[in-house]
């Protein structure tokens, strides 16, 4: 949700409606957004959500559905993959997850992601992110990736390829 776009120092960009709309048909819901606000959530319609003032990165994580559109600032968007993969695969609290980020592929963060996804679609173009005033009117400098992941048993690539096909380019993982 919190991110830096155009290396303006603005944090407040939010997830397009219907790029939530289909995250939700995929979890059937969310559950937790550990970076938010109260306006970001009014798409996102998350049960809980954790504000720069609670610091998602010092929270636990206990949710069945949790998204994520972390600060994309590079002095911090490691620690939160890293919070997430903790929360999923260590401490097991999370049962699906979906991170939406740019395509910075060649990043660490990028590739621990993708290597813990069970299916990832890159988006086709920029995203037009919504900002406290409403649209951007600018798009980010890159392109997005969304990720999706959790617990095995409750992963459905088939529901995700199904929603995000006609936003972007989507793969499943093979092992």
């Amino acid at each position: 949700m919190q991110h830096l776009a155009r290396n303006s120092g603005r944090y407040e960009w939010y997830t397009p409606a219907n790029i939530m709309a289909a995250a939700r048909e995929v979890m059937g819901g969310i559950d937790l957004d550990p970076c938010s606000c109260e306006q970001a959530n009014r798409n996102v319609q998350a049960g809980q959500y954790f504000t720069i003032e609670d610091d998602g990165l010092l929270q636990d994580w206990p949710a069945k559905r949790l998204w994520m559109n972390p600060p994309y600032a590079r002095r911090v968007i490691d620690a939160w993959v890293n919070k997430l993969l903790d929360e999923a695969f260590i401490a097991r609290r999370i049962g699906q997850w979906m991170v939406l980020v740019n395509n910075a592929t060649d990043t660490r963060w990028a590739k621990l992601l993708l290597e813990n996804s069970s299916c990832v679609c890159f988006i086709t173009g920029r995203l037009q992110f919504e900002t406290p005033r409403g649209k951007g009117r600018n798009g980010p400098l890159q392109g997005q990736m969304l990720c999706y992941g959790g617990q095995p048993e409750q992963v459905d690539c088939d529901a995700f390829v199904r929603q995000f096909k006609l936003l972007g380019v989507t793969f499943e993982r093979s092992e």
